[in-house]
């Protein structure tokens, strides 16, 4: 009613909206929110109607990822108080100035090298092997392919990274082809 009579004082009309659906439960912020904290970023796209996206600097790392020939792009985001995905593993859509690309990122820890909790970003962005330092880019979480683990080795690790993208490419065959 309230509303109603702002309307009328300030000449707008108020609609009631019914509250949005997805597999039978309303969608909210907080629902979106929890399903990137579990990292189901596909239940979070279809809230959204879109993918889920961060956009970040490209900052300097330790260069380990291009030395196992899985060169990252390590990304600071333009918001601390930006939601990110669980841990993991994804399948993600780059973009950078007009292009686009696909990689695979990684959120976490890694904890093959590194026994801290210093929480990273890296992206491994396919087709495109150019330094990105100081530039601008935005990631879209298109899948989740598995949780971060520690590997007894970096030639175990390098072959879990061959299946990712394996895997990873597969998902975006289908994705184009459906």
């Amino acid at each position: 009613k309230e509303l109603q009579a702002m309307g009328l004082e300030h000449g707008f009309t108020e609609h009631t909206v019914e509250p949005v659906e997805i597999d039978g439960s309303a969608v909210s912020s907080s629902r979106i929110r929890e399903a990137l904290m579990r990292g189901d970023v596909e239940l979070a796209a279809r809230c959204l109607g879109r993918p889920y996206a961060l956009t970040g600097s490209v900052i300097r790392g330790e260069g380990r990822g291009k030395k196992i020939g899985f060169p990252t792009a390590n990304i600071e985001p333009a918001s601390l108080q930006k939601v990110l995905p669980a841990e993991g593993v994804y399948v993600v859509e780059v973009g950078l100035d007009d292009r686009t690309y696909f990689g695979m990122l990684n959120i976490g820890v890694r904890p093959t090298f590194e026994t801290g909790l210093h929480r990273t970003i890296e992206v491994n962005i396919f087709e495109l092997d150019e330094p990105l330092y100081d530039t601008s880019l935005t990631v879209a979480f298109l899948k989740r392919l598995r949780q971060e683990r520690k590997f007894l080795s970096t030639e175990d690790l390098i072959s879990q990274l061959h299946r990712d993208r394996s895997e990873s490419m597969k998902y975006l065959q289908e994705r184009t082809t459906s």
